[in-house]
């Protein structure tokens, strides 16, 4: 039954995405993206979803949409996906949607328009089975998951209360992975304030923010770990702005924190703070913060249980190997990884995102529609 319900899947698909793609939805461009989600709106309300709307202000434009199917089961499933590409106006003219072997290109063609396409035909399938063992599904469509997802963070957290499952619809993994768990990301601020002099004819009444600055940046990069899969990478560094010829007074450096627990950042902060208590100039004096932007995604028992049914899915039924990755980048699934049990890059095969050459896999279209189709189906077995 579900093989004859998909059998126009990849046709309709590519339809779907060609125009989808073909939309500068850039974060920020309110025309573009509402145009965009406009058009998923229509389809979403054709499918019979109950919709919630909420508006975003500028910069972050465009709207948080909740759309909700009731079924007759237990489960409660969230389907996640967003609107924002990376890509600025005129660039969907520049490189519109194509197709060339057995890729598709195009801005946003795998991240993350195709997740949304997906998301369409899996419904649409589901309904043309009429399978409704199920109590809800839920599916979240934000507009600024390229900026951090700061105007949609509370909407999608508070959207995945109660939820059994999340399925995250960004990109499968090359070759054919899932992502079971995502490094949580944070800045480290690292700020030293010395004391000005003259640089030619008083340079020891002065303390050298800038020096400080150095000796600290070195000490708390050793607090990466390797092992743990913890990077701390400065990346931003500013000194003073006084003259040339004068001891710098104040320096800043940022750097790039990953983690893959919870318990790293919580290390790294109380380490932090500890070196930055410490100057190695006297009379210095040293502020350091962690800002955490988005909390790791972490592997469990219960999400690798699930992710079991799905390579027995796939291979059984379908003859293909599914695998699992984890990854550095972070994505929503990180914002709701405390409150449901989540696994991501459910979505259609795909590379390079941000890049000119982004592509999409089309021989695993069928593939990854039918995977998260029966995963539904099947998740009585889990729950």
């Amino acid at each position: 039954m579900l093989e004859e319900a998909l059998k126009n899947s990849k046709e309709e698909l590519l339809m779907d995405l060609e125009q989808f793609v073909n939309i500068d939805s850039p974060s920020g461009y309110e025309e573009g993206i509402k145009r965009f989600q406009s058009l998923v709106i229509e389809r979403l309300k054709r499918l019979g979803a109950e919709i919630i709307q909420e508006n975003v202000d500028l910069p972050m434009a465009g709207w948080n949409v909740k759309a909700v199917w009731q079924g007759r089961g237990k489960s409660k499933i969230l389907l996640l996906a967003h609107a924002d590409t990376v890509w600025e106006c005129g660039t969907a003219k520049k490189r519109p949607f194509s197709v060339k072997g057995n890729r598709a290109y195009g801005p946003g063609v795998s991240d993350c328009k195709s997740g949304i396409a997906m998301i369409l035909q899996v419904i649409s399938a589901l309904q043309k089975i009429n399978f409704e063992d199920f109590s809800t599904i839920t599916f979240v469509m934000n507009a600024d998951e390229e900026k951090g997802s700061k105007k949609s963070r509370e909407f999608i957290r508070s959207c995945a209360i109660g939820q059994d499952i999340a399925f995250c619809c960004e990109a499968g993994k090359a070759p054919d992975a899932l992502t079971i768990w995502r490094k949580g990301s944070g800045q480290m601020v690292l700020e030293v304030y010395g004391k000005a002099s003259h640089a030619g004819s008083a340079p020891d009444k002065g303390i050298n923010a800038v020096v400080e600055l150095c000796n600290q940046i070195i000490k708390m990069s050793a607090l990466g770990d390797k092992k743990k899969g913890t990077t701390i990478n400065f990346t931003q560094i500013e000194g003073s702005r006084n003259p040339h010829n004068v001891i710098p007074d104040y320096a800043q450096a940022v750097a790039s924190v990953r983690a893959v627990t919870n318990e790293e950042f919580e290390r790294i902060e109380v380490s932090a703070k500890e070196i930055a208590s410490k100057p190695t100039l006297d009379g210095s004096k040293i502020k350091v913060d962690l800002l955490r932007n988005r909390p790791p995604m972490e592997k469990t028992i219960r999400s690798d249980a699930l992710v079991e049914i799905m390579k027995e899915i796939y291979f059984k039924e379908l003859g293909l190997e599914l695998t699992t990755v984890g990854s550095g980048g972070a994505s929503d699934a990180n914002i709701i990884a405390d409150i449901c049990e989540v696994i991501d890059s459910v979505g259609i095969v795909g590379g390079n995102a941000h890049h000119e050459e982004e592509y999409l896999e089309l021989d695993t279209i069928v593939p990854r529609i039918y995977l998260l189709c029966r995963t539904i189906m099947s998740l009585n077995k889990w729950i």
